[in-house]
């Protein structure tokens, strides 16, 4: 029994050591059951540009097969899109084991309007241990992947990529009226279909 809480406190010492990154519900976690999820470990330097670097994932790697995967899904979610064109992942490491921040960079070509639209879009990727298979998260992420999101986001890599974006998506909209017209119905749209909820 002395050997057993030598060993829990040693564990609970190297949890101290490689970080903050637990909730408390996961340290109580590991203290009812003496062990922890791999992928719940914090991984450092991560959180730096320097050791994390923005690179670019083919669409056949699995992770870009996710991201392209769910922008399909998207498009046949909605009727004023036809799909979703030239998809590039941008991926950081995310800040535990098999997870992934994605900066995906997509044209959205909306129905009947010529030009395409450039966008932007932040995604969580993380693989599923037991399957293999990489999934998106679109909902309910804690607080502490959100704020590590806002980190690497915060990289100049990031901040480059998001300029240029921006630059595109000012170009698209000032070459076609149509176009920039229809982006305000549809914002519009939004903003009273988010206010009525």
């Amino acid at each position: 029994m002395k050997r057993r809480w030598i060993v829990l406190l040693l564990l609970f010492m190297t949890i101290g050591a490689a970080g903050d990154g637990f909730t408390r519900e996961e340290a109580q976690k590991v203290q009812r059951t003496g062990c922890i999820e791999a992928e719940k470990i914090r991984i450092p330097g991560r959180e730096t540009m320097v050791l994390n670097p923005l690179r670019e994932e083919t669409m056949d790697s699995r992770i870009g097969s996710a991201v392209k995967n769910y922008y399909e899904g998207l498009a046949k979610e909605t009727d004023f899109t036809e799909g979703y064109e030239d998809i590039r992942a941008c991926v950081k490491d995310g800040a535990y084991k098999d997870t992934y921040v994605v900066f995906a960079r997509y044209e959205m070509k909306i129905k009947d309007i010529y030009t395409k639209v450039p966008g932007l879009e932040t995604l969580y990727v993380r693989r599923d241990n037991r399957s293999g298979t990489y999934r998106i998260l679109t909902e309910h992420l804690d607080e502490d992947t959100k704020d590590y999101i806002q980190t690497v986001a915060r990289h100049e890599d990031v901040r480059e990529l998001l300029a240029q974006m921006e630059e595109e998506y000012q170009e698209a909209l000032a070459s076609d009226a149509l176009l920039k017209e229809s982006l305000e119905d549809l914002k519009k749209a939004y903003e009273g279909s988010a206010a009525g909820e």
